[in-house]
């Protein structure tokens, strides 16, 4: 079993708020957490999985709550019965002022997403997104990767050189911690169960359309797989599909609250619009989910495609937004992108408004001009840029002077290795 890290920050919560929700893709972790957070807790666990469970909770909201008046309860995939989040609001208004911990609940699609329904839980509830297994966890190590980008403290291993084979199979593998030992082809039969069982299902109740909405939704999944690590282009894609913009959006929506895909917002210097682009970046919260629908199952056909580079730029951008749960630096983070069109594929905001650029490149080698999208940022960010950084697979670390900005070239092995 995988150490998960998000662990201790849950534990905190408890401590601090009435109501812990976890939400998170299906699959990710979140009910062996819920099961084994119960156990050392005390809590009672329950499952709305179990049908009997479900048919009782639905028939009586308040009254299912009710029963459990007298322990601390964890309610596992909550979002089977929206009408439950009234009743537990209904219980936590009861609860005596120093009461903390009552409620733990995860959902695999996003049942608090709308604002009338997170507004019954005003102070009452800590949001905790739980992903799939961050590059740490997969490796048994205990950093958190946005902490030692923010403080800059990096391992300095001269000899370590992260390969392209190396990459590749962290991108094909993805974060779901049940394919990480199986073979190609199991990995590949259980990514289409998940397609076919979870994702499309889940679809179902999430999204409140009309027509052939699964079909449209199974070839949008194919299309933005294609399209991890770019802008998204609404227009581009409702061509596709031969579907209305709108609807576009609003399929794409209901896969962001199941947790499959993830939009990147673009970095506006004070909500400013002139001069950098505001045209969302779209990532799959999983690589390997990604590369499946692609159609690539091997090193060489992921590094034969075009899909490379987006991809790896993927897999680093929902690592971090993995380690934002937990970190104990809050980040916000976004892309760049100004009207030249120069480019840095992470920035991560800090609640004062200082800002650290990412470019993620492959290459074991760089050149001066792998860093212009970062020039780019920090001219236009000013005194809120902190610093930037360029990720690439040589083995040291190296600094780079330009327009009197300075910058630093990273090794992905001194950003990922332990101390």
């Amino acid at each position: 079993m995988y150490a998960r890290h998000i662990k201790q920050r849950i534990l905190e919560s408890l401590e601090e708020f009435r109501v812990v929700y976890i939400p998170g893709a299906r699959q990710a972790g979140k009910s062996t957490l819920a099961r084994q957070l119960s156990e050392e807790t005390g809590r009672q666990y329950i499952t709305l999985d179990e049908q009997a469970l479900r048919d009782s909770a639905a028939s009586d909201p308040e009254g299912f709550i009710d029963a459990f008046k007298e322990e601390n309860i964890s309610i596992d995939e909550v979002q089977y019965i929206p009408a439950l989040v009234l009743a537990i609001k209904q219980s936590s208004d009861l609860l005596p002022p120093q009461k903390k911990g009552k409620f733990l609940l995860t959902g695999s699609t996003d049942v608090f997403a709308g604002k009338e329904i997170t507004d019954r839980l005003p102070g009452h509830m800590d949001t905790l997104t739980m992903y799939p297994l961050s590059l740490a966890e997969l490796e048994g190590k205990a950093h958190n990767t946005v902490d030692r980008i923010i403080d800059s403290k990096f391992i300095n291993h001269g000899d370590v050189i992260t390969s392209k084979q190396d990459l590749c199979n962290k991108i094909l593998k993805g974060g779901y911690p049940e394919v990480q030992n199986k073979s190609v082809r199991a990995r590949s039969s259980w990514f289409r169960s998940y397609v076919q069982a979870r994702i499309l299902k889940d679809f179902e109740q999430v999204y409140s359309g009309r027509g052939q909405y699964i079909t449209h939704a199974n070839e949008l999944l194919n299309l933005l797989s294609g399209r991890c690590g770019n802008l998204l282009s609404y227009n581009n894609l409702s061509n596709e599909l031969g579907i209305g913009d709108e609807k576009t959006k609003k399929m794409i929506l209901a896969l962001e609250q199941m947790f499959i895909v993830r939009r990147a917002s673009g970095y506006i210097k004070n909500r400013s619009k002139r001069l950098a682009v505001t045209t969302p970046k779209l990532h799959f919260v999983d690589t390997g989910l990604a590369c499946y629908l692609l159609g690539i199952r091997t090193q060489e056909q992921l590094l034969a495609s075009q899909f490379f580079g987006g991809l790896l730029e993927n897999l680093i951008f929902i690592d971090l937004c993995k380690n934002a749960i937990f970190s104990n630096h809050e980040v916000e983070i976004y892309h760049f992108r100004d009207h030249q069109k120069k480019e840095v594929d992470i920035i991560l905001e800090e609640p004062g408004g200082m800002i650290t650029g990412i470019e993620v490149k492959a290459a074991k080698s760089f050149s001066k001009s792998d860093f212009s999208g970062l020039v780019s940022l920090a001219n236009y960010a000013g005194s809120k840029f902190k610093q930037g950084f360029l990720l690439y697979s040589g083995n040291k670390i190296l600094p780079m002077k330009i327009d009197n900005h300075d910058f630093t070239a990273i090794p992905f092995s001194s950003l990922y290795s332990s101390d």
